[in-house]
Formats: C-alpha cells, structure tokens, sequence
C-alpha cells in the first residue's frame, strides 16, 4: 500500500500566491521569472525575460551559492522542465534551512487540458520555441515530489487562474466558477479539483543537505 506524506489540502476561489510571494520576508528567487519582476533576485533561462536579473540555463542548474535564499518562487516554470528532479535537487542547494519553495503549476486533472486543441497538454509547443510544455502534475505528485526532497509542512490548494500572470476567457471563467460554487458545495473537494486549473504547493526545507546526504547514503 502506497501511503501519501502528511499534507494540508484545499480548493480556494483564488489563492494568493502573488501576494505570498511579495509579501515574503527574506531573501527571495525568483526562477523561471519572464516578465514579473517579484524577488529579489530572478533567474530566467531566455535572453527575452524582461525581469530577469540572471540569465542562465536552468536545467544545467543555478549559478549561486548554497543556502543564499529564504524563498524560492518558481511560478509556472516545472512543467517546462526537462528534468524536475535536477532542479528540485538546485532548489534544495540554494534554499537555507527552513527556506520555504512556493510553486505554481498547471493541474493535471483539470478536465478541460484533455480536450483536443487546448494548449496545456503535455509535449505542447508554443509560437516561441521558448514556450514548451514538457507535461503537466496532478497535486499528488507535487507532494510525493516535495517529500521525496525532504520538504515538510506541505500545503496544496488548487485554485482559480490568478489575472496577474494568465487572462482567462469567458468558457475558463465559467468553467471554474461552476467548479467552486456549485460543484464542491455539492459533491466536495474530491470532484471540485478537475475544475481548478492551478496548483499552488508550499513547503519547507526540513534537513540540512548533509543530514540528505548521509540518508540518501544509508539507503544505497
């Protein structure tokens, strides 16, 4: 039997990622930033991200120093990755103890992604070579994921789009209003979630990387 880490689960009209982000005291990475200028440093691996203030290849991993930042912000960025675990190991690195990760991502089981011709399936392709959806995560990998790398105190909640970074059309609009107003008072979470189309995950870096390594070392 597969038994889920411990985490805390909720399904909110519009969660405040943003402005947990914003809000956040310490020193802040923004990864993958494009155009938002949130943070106070932001990594970006296309020459054409207006907000970057490194640009780098973030795949290959993050030109910083070990345990530099109290939060790292990585806002529509995994589902473009090509290796999630290289990057969540670079997270991990450049995190201090107790340095928290806040990450946003498309939910998988947001029943709308698997009608022909919507954008967000997995191998999707953008105009811009840039913009390549590699796959998409339902919650429950992001919190077998975030404990795997020894993150604790795991929030998940899905959530409406936040207007900040996407403009929703009328039949988005409708769909997840649909989702949170009639459909979770009715029949709960378990089936308001393929109505949310956003995963916003915290969690907190609970061991140091040495305490990681000599675990990881004890299980070879």
């Amino acid at each position: 039997m597969i038994v889920m880490p411990a985490y805390s689960f909720k399904i909110s009209k519009g969660a405040p990622y943003w402005e947990f982000a914003e809000n956040f005291s310490g020193r802040r990475l923004n990864v993958g930033c494009g155009s938002d200028t949130t943070g106070d440093v932001r990594l970006d691996f296309s020459t054409n991200a207006p907000g970057a203030t490194v640009i780098a290849n973030i795949e290959d991993g993050f030109p910083f120093r070990d345990e530099s930042f109290d939060l790292v912000i990585a806002y529509g960025i995994i589902e473009h990755l090509g290796n999630i675990y290289t990057f969540m190991s670079e997270v991990r690195r450049v995190l201090k103890l107790s340095g928290h990760l806040s990450l946003v991502t498309d939910n998988a089981a947001f029943f709308p992604i698997y009608i022909p011709g919507q954008r967000h399936n997995g191998g999707y392709k953008g105009t811009s070579p840039e913009d390549h959806h590699v796959e998409v995560f339902h919650y429950s990998h992001i919190v077998s994921l975030l404990s795997q790398f020894n993150f604790s105190n795991i929030e998940i909640e899905l959530c409406y789009y936040k207007e900040k970074s996407v403009k929703t059309g009328p039949a988005t609009s409708m769909i997840q209003s649909f989702g949170y107003h009639i459909i979770r008072p009715i029949m709960g979470d378990t089936f308001a979630q393929y109505f949310m189309p956003i995963i916003w995950a915290r969690g907190e870096k609970s061991v140091s990387d040495q305490e990681r390594k000599l675990t990881d070392g004890s299980l070879k």
